[in-house]
Order: structure tokens, then C-alpha cells, then sequence
């Protein structure tokens, strides 16, 4: 039975009253239930979560946590190598280790060159007559790259051509596992610069970057040399790798010289 909302006569069917034309119960509800925009279907979104601020806080201590554990694990693989740098410079498990101190050495090397220039000149006068700290620390970590380069190349074409052939990663490599002296001695040059031993930590850098970019890689070639030689004596291998290096240096330093004193003319 339904019922009429303006008699309140009650019949078995029918949309109207057959008394008075009224609508009837279920029509009512059928027909004067509100539209509000909530009564329209929207998309749900369950699949879609957002990260809680829990969640982001939890991945957050979860990458410092790693970021630690690669610390403590490299500062070991550091004093180890610096304690003995020949015991793990052929390991493949530290080859990140070794390339990693590729990086710290020309990081804190540029950095030293930039506090060295600046304990020298002076605060004042260093910003108005230098480059900014950005621009020499990028000049800095391309030179020492490019002198790097330069003795990578020479490494690859002697192994090459001569003894077993070794990969850019490899010779790469082999090179970083003897940065820790390197990396020690211009370390000890930003901080002599900082008390103001300035001679001492232009020493100290200087002796860094010989060990780095000039008697590491002409020893990891001697010991490349040593373990076999293919076609031609160990020591005229050693003497084309010197001449190759001397080559490609002398092309790129006239470059370096040629671009260097250019900016020079345009700064000044």
C-alpha cells in the first residue's frame, strides 16, 4: 500500500492519488530527494595512495642511514689504503671505493687551490681581482680531470697495444685505489691555508697533485708492464707510454694555455 502525502489516502498502486491527485509516498522519496553535488558518482581514487608523512619520514632515515653505513665503509676502505695502497687495487668489489676517491681528490684539491688564492690575496681584494668560488672550483676539477685523462688514455693504448687490454674503468680503477696520499696531502693544505702556513700547503697541494696526475699513473703502468708484455720489451713499452703522454699533454696544454690566457684578457 502507498500513501498519499496530502490526503493521507492509502491505495495499492499508482504513482497519484486517485482522491486527490496527490503524489504518492514513493514518489515522494523518488522525486523530491535533494541533488546536492555529493549525490553524483565521483571517481574513486583507492588506488591511487599518497605517501603519509610517516612513510616519507621513514624513507627519509632509511637513505641517511645508508648514507652512514657508505661513510663508515669508505672511511674504512680509506685508512686501509692509505696504511697499505697496494693491497686492494686490484679488488673489482672496490672499484666504487676507487672511483670515489677519484672524486673526493679533485673536490678537495680545488677546493685547497681556491683557500690557498684566497689566505694569499686577501678577503677583500680576492673577490674583486678572482673568479668566484664556483668558477674555480669548476676550472680546478677540470684541469685536474683533463691532466687524468690525459694519463688514462696513454695507460689504455700502451695496455692495448702491448700488454693485456684494460677498460676505462679499469685503469680508472687502479688509478683511484692510490688517491688516499693524494687526498690526504690536500687535505692538509685547506687546513694549513686556513691558520695562514700558506707556504707549507702550496707544498703539501702541490706534492698531491704530482703523486695524483703524474708518478701514480706512471707507476700503475710500470706494474701493468710487469705482469706481461706482448711483442716488444717492458721497457719500450714504458718509453711509448712516456712519449704518447708527452704528446697528448703538449696538445692539450697549448689549448688549456691558448683558452686560460684568453679569459684572462677578456676578465682583466
Amino acid at each position: 500500500m502507498k500513501s498519499c502525502t496530502v490526503c493521507n489516502n492509502t491505495q495499492a498502486g499508482g504513482n497519484f492519488c486517485g482522491k486527490c491527485g496527490g503524489p504518492l509516498e514513493s514518489e515522494v522519496a523518488a522525486t523530491n530527494t535533494p541533488m546536492t553535488p555529493n549525490s553524483f558518482t565521483q571517481p574513486t581514487h583507492t588506488n591511487i595512495q599518497q605517501p603519509s608523512s610517516t612513510e616519507v619520514t621513514v624513507q627519509s632515515n632509511e637513505q641517511l642511514d645508508q648514507l652512514k653505513e657508505h661513510s663508515k665503509a669508505y672511511f674504512t676502505y680509506f685508512v686501509q689504503q692509505l696504511k697499505s695502497p697496494s693491497t686492494n687495487a686490484h679488488e673489482v668489489s672496490n672499484q666504487k671505493n676507487h672511483l670515489t676517491s677519484l672524486i673526493v681528490y679533485m673536490v678537495l684539491t680545488a677546493i685547497s687551490v681556491y683557500s690557498l688564492l684566497n689566505s694569499t690575496i686577501g678577503a677583500s681584494a680576492f673577490s674583486i681581482v678572482t673568479p668566484s668560488f664556483f668558477q674555480i672550483l669548476l676550472y680546478s676539477i677540470i684541469f685536474l680531470a683533463i691532466l687524468i685523462a690525459v694519463s688514462l688514455v696513454s695507460i689504455y693504448v700502451t695496455s692495448k697495444l702491448f700488454s693485456d687490454t684494460l677498460t676505462f674503468k679499469n685503469i680508472l680503477s687502479k688509478i683511484g685505489s692510490y688517491f688516499a696520499l693524494p687526498i690526504t696531502l690536500s687535505a692538509v693544505g685547506i687546513l694549513l691555508s686556513i691558520v695562514g702556513s700558506n707556504l707549507i700547503a702550496s707544498f703539501s697541494v702541490y706534492i698531491g697533485i704530482c703523486l695524483a696526475v703524474g708518478l701514480t699513473p706512471l707507476y700503475v703502468m710500470i706494474k701493468q708492464l710487469q705482469i706481461k708484455t706482448k711483442g716488444i720489451d717492458g721497457f719500450y713499452a714504458f718509453l711509448f707510454y712516456l712519449i704518447v703522454t708527452a704528446i697528448i699533454g703538449a696538445i692539450i696544454g697549448v689549448f688549456i694555455m691558448d683558452s686560460t690566457i684568453g679569459d684572462m684578457l677578456d676578465y682583466i
